[in-house]
């Protein structure tokens, strides 16, 4: 999937990471984002997004994230991952964002 394709369709769907949102609702139209690019396909992989959600939010509100620019940072890294080379877009993703964000799952905070 491309930038260009995703941005069609998150339109279509009424998705939006821009505007007045709160944190929360950037995170549920995040997620809902992602999963247009990089489907599902089985509980660990939902829980996969829900767990990096989480931690953005909580890096967004100690501000190490501005969460203008990094839930749509990691859309990208989403549509990076998802190439047509890529035989597990889940395990492509969640590299990128750890070795560009230091994703950790247990961090501290």
């Amino acid at each position: 999937m491309n930038e260009h394709k995703l941005k069609e369709l998150m339109k279509h769907q009424g998705i939006s990471l821009i505007g007045d949102l709160s944190i929360d609702e950037r995170a549920l139209e995040w997620q809902r984002a992602v999963k247009i690019v990089l489907r599902p396909k089985d509980h660990s992989d939902r829980q996969c997004i829900r767990n990096l959600s989480t931690w953005l939010i909580e890096k967004c509100k100690n501000d190490s994230f501005d969460e203008n620019e990094v839930f749509r940072r990691v859309l990208d890294f989403a549509i990076e991952a998802s190439g047509p080379e890529s035989r597990n877009p889940y395990a492509v993703f969640m590299n990128i964002v750890k070795k560009e964000l230091g994703y950790l799952k247990n961090d501290p905070k």
